[in-house]
């Protein structure tokens, strides 16, 4: 090749830029000067290829942004249509010639029939502007406006998970950059369809004005008959109008195909996605197959051609049915590869072990060789499952499912559970015993052999040897076998440690689930409260073993508080008062009462003012005698509310509740703490105890004065050292300012009228639709 045109031609592939502005230049030179018709119809064969190369383009395309230009093509190629119409306009009007390709195209679709061409040529007009541009341009019209309503939505959704951590700084900005691409770029489409629709309306008007006057042309002015006039313009008109139509139908083709697609897979194109989406049910080319045989059965229809459709349907159905019977075989053959590489010694099945990497491993639990070889996986896997659907039920999500695995250093009949690698729980499990839960009345009652122990828990329970299954089950006694005693313990662990599974993945799931019903309202709190802010209040929640499966009220707490409360902690209280009611159904009992120990006043007042900030919030610091007085006191009415078979709750003020859980939880005191707050209307509470502080007490730095319980039966609760009731420091549940209830609080249970007169009664009969005295002010 010559150097200077091959250096010439690289200067022009570095200059693209340059060949658009000749382009354009081009197209306002057609539409001012005459051409040659040689280069009319080079010029013309280009227009043509250029749309067929689009098309093509839009066919192959994998996602509508890959062809992020077609907007400006398409203004570019309607600028450079028209022009040429223009071209061709003039040169039929004066010289009755436009080149070769328009006269071809006209004695081609004509062929010695002026009618047929011209139904022919608004035949195809009409099928390009009615249906093509027309349903282009309503797709794109809708696209746009369903791109724009979007487009807040998926950029909170950005930046949510942005705040969580999900993304980082570069993902982001690059999502938010294709988000800003794709609402131009549809925005630009409704618009560039409005060129397409005038091209073809112009198209129409040029083809009328070529035949109109052409014949005026020929027969006025260059003396033709009108005849010859209407034969030799109307060739050249409907040349010229199929000439211009066609790349028209073309660009608008291509259009529809783009803002049509729906994007399956960025390796996908249109033609591999309708393929494989046609023909993804076997059982649909059956039927059309059966169709096609039933046409071809009709008389008169072409026979054969119906009878190669309906074999070819039914082929294909034939060949893409024994596909999949292949794929399905060949996992089956995986899987049983799999389920053999689990069989211990003598094909035992095993407990399900996953291979994954360290850090995936969450829970393990890892067990002796004997216990492990023991075990069956399909029956470890069943009492899972069981278990999944008990806390399902009670939390309202589920723990991430344990990994087993065998560890040769542990014992025969030894396990371990790790949470995060690091050993939580661990004990023995005699897999030759089994679990009697209901004790061993029934056992002697019925002559079976039984052993009762103190486990590594501190349990009594009673267990017989494995041989006696059989004498269980016909006497129809509850038993529970090595698999049901492994599963409970890594079950209590799990809830021992329920709020470490609720992590931000989690959320979302949840999120994603709610979402489906209540779409708005996930969308809302999503902007108003982090990700992050909210797993740590759901964590919160299912710390002190409060179900979130009232998701919709937990979130509607949240939008109402997120903007005002920063805090946590904090915003949990108002959550757990959106969810009153769940909480005190939790912790009722049937006849809905609520059995609670109250706080003094002055032990609430001892509690605020020994409260301290920091940098992550308030906490309560209490001196180590106070604390010390205060565990001994909690854990002796504990105590006294398991003798009487009764659950211990205490009942606070609201801003003091979480202070003296987390006390309480602290000192290893593990029982609920609710707040007046919490009270729903529909229960009642009935006092058995009180926390109280005397004045000395008080006056010596906030020591607690212990309180005697409620007497089993009814009766006054007597403070430690105090004869009577009503002596000092004596607070008496049901009445009295030691109550600390305000006005218009759930309803208590009062104590009952002959005990009214000698300062309440802690254990006395509920009497629902009363409420405590409200409390005096401070000091009376």
């Amino acid at each position: 090749m010559n150097p200077r045109l091959s250096r010439l031609l690289g200067q022009v592939a570095a200059r693209q830029d340059l060949m658009l502005v000749a382009l354009l230049v081009l197209a306002i030179g057609m539409m001012i000067l005459p051409l040659p018709t040689l280069i009319v119809d080079f010029l013309l064969a280009f227009n043509m290829s250029a749309t067929v190369l689009l098309l093509m383009v839009a066919i192959y395309l994998r996602q509508p942004l890959d062809f992020s230009t077609l907007p400006a093509v398409i203004l570019f190629a309607t600028i450079f249509r028209l022009a040429l119409s223009i071209t061709t306009t003039r040169l039929i009007l004066s010289n009755a010639e436009a080149g070769q390709i328009i006269e071809t195209f006209g004695q081609f679709v004509i062929a010695g029939n002026l009618v047929v061409g011209l139904v022919i040529f608004l035949i195809i007009t009409i099928v390009q502007f009615v249906v093509v541009t027309k349903g282009s341009e309503r797709v794109a019209e809708v696209s746009a406006r369903f791109t724009l309503d979007a487009l807040p939505g998926k950029q909170m959704a950005i930046d949510a998970d942005l705040r969580s951590g999900e993304i980082t700084q570069a993902e982001a900005r690059t999502r938010r950059t294709q988000l800003s691409k794709e609402s131009q770029f549809y925005g630009a489409m409704d618009g560039a369809m409005k060129f397409v629709k005038g091209d073809a309306i112009a198209g129409l008007i040029i083809t009328a004005v070529n035949l109109i006057g052409g014949i005026a042309v020929g027969a006025f002015q260059k003396g033709l008959s009108m005849g010859e006039a209407v034969a030799v313009y109307s060739i050249l008109t409907i040349g010229d109008g199929l000439v211009a139509q066609i790349p028209a139908l073309f660009t608008s083709i291509a259009c529809g195909t783009i803002v049509t697609r729906v994007t399956t897979d960025d390796k996908s194109n249109l033609g591999s996605d309708i393929s494989r989406q046609l023909v993804a049910e076997p059982r649909s080319l059956q039927v059309a197959a059966v169709i096609m045989l039933a046409l071809a059965a009709i008389p008169g229809f072409p026979t054969a051609i119906f009878l190669f459709l309906a074999s070819l349907f039914g082929g294909l159905s034939l060949l893409y049915f024994f596909r999949d019977r292949k794929a399905a075989k060949a996992e089956q053959a995986v899987q049983a590869e799999a389920d053999a590489a689990n069989l211990g010694a003598g094909g035992e099945a095993l407990p399900e072990f996953v291979d994954r990497p360290q850090e995936e491993l969450i829970v393990q639990v890892r067990t002796g060789l004997e216990l492990f070889n023991f075990i069956d996986r399909l029956v470890l896997r069943e009492v899972t499952n069981t278990h999944r659907t008990r806390i399902l039920e009670k939390y309202g999500f589920v723990f991430t499912p344990p990994v087993y695995d065998r560890d040769g250093s542990l014992g025969s009949s030894e396990y371990k559970i790790y949470l995060e690698h690091v050993p939580v729980g661990s004990g023995t499990i005699d897999f030759d015993k089994l679990l009697i839960p209901d004790g061993p009345d029934l056992l002697e009652a019925a002559g079976v052999p039984y052993q009762v122990r103190r486990d590594e828990d501190g349990i009594e329970r009673t267990y017989v040897a494995l041989e006696e299954r059989a004498r269980l089950e016909e006497l129809d006694i509850r038993y529970r076998d090595a698999h049901w005693m492994l599963v409970d313990r890594v079950v209590a662990v799990q809830e021992e440690y329920a709020s470490y599974f609720v992590t931000v993945d989690e959320v979302k799931r949840l999120l994603a689930i709610v979402g489906k019903t209540y779409q708005d309202l996930v969308a809302e709190v999503s902007r108003v409260v982090p990700i992050t802010r909210m797993t740590d209040v759901l964590k919160r929640l299912v710390d002190e073993k409060v179900s979130i499966r009232s998701m919709r009220l937990i979130l509607e707490a949240l939008l109402e508080w997120g903007q005002k409360e920063a805090d946590p902690a904090v915003l949990t209280e108002h959550v757990r008062g959106a969810l009153k009611r769940q909480i005190c159904f939790g912790l009722a009992d049937q006849n809905r009462i609520i059995s609670v120990f109250l706080l003094d006043r002055g032990l609430e007042d001892m509690i605020r003012r020994n409260l301290r900030q920091s940098a992550v919030g308030s906490y309560l610091a209490l001196d180590e005698q106070t604390s010390r007085t205060l565990t001994t006191q909690v854990r002796a009415q504990m105590d006294q509310a398991a003798r009487q078979n009764r659950r211990p709750i205490f009942l606070t003020a609201a801003d003091v509740r979480r202070f003296f859980r987390s006390f309480l939880k602290g000192n290893g005191l593990a029982c609920p703490v609710i707040s007046q707050q919490e009270m729903a209307p529909e229960f009642t509470v009935q006092p058995v105890g009180v926390l109280s502080i005397g004045a000395a007490a008080m006056a010596a730095g906030g020591n607690v004065t212990p309180m005697a319980t409620a007497r089993p039966g009814g009766g006054p609760a007597v403070p430690a050292g105090a004869a009577q009731p009503g002596a000092p420091g004596f607070a008496p549940p049901g009445g009295g300012p030691a109550a600390g209830f305000v006005p218009g609080q759930a309803p208590l249970a009062p104590r009952p009228a002959a005990a009214a007169g000698a300062g309440g009664a802690a254990g006395g009969a509920p009497l629902a639709g009363q409420g405590l005295p409200p409390r005096p002010p401070q000091g009376s």
